[in-house]
């Protein structure tokens, strides 16, 4: 992957998202940090009730896999603008 600045290994809904055993999917990507620093994981859809303790487990759980993450409650427009819970999405990826 040396050839790409950054490389989308998922993008889709939360449903999906599960759908696929959240995170292990990602199994065959490479572990080493250098790695993980060139991926990038987008979640969008993700149901409201999905925030506090639910949604650190999240980021934590992605950061392990990819460094950049985008995550947002929003199911439409989810480029165009930020969700509700943004401000508790960026708190937890400053952690």
């Amino acid at each position: 992957m040396s050839s790409a600045d950054s490389t989308v290994v998922f993008e889709e809904a939360y449903d999906t998202f599960n759908e696929r055993n959240g995170t292990k999917q990602f199994d065959v990507l490479p572990k080493s940090d250098r790695d993980r620093g060139q991926l990038c994981i987008v979640i969008h859809s993700v149901p409201d009730g999905v925030e506090g303790s639910e949604l650190r487990a999240l980021v934590k759980k992605l950061r392990k896999t990819a460094d950049e993450i985008f995550i947002t409650h929003l199911s439409t427009d989810y480029y165009a603008s930020f969700g509700g819970k943004w401000g508790e999405f960026v708190d937890w990826m400053a952690k």
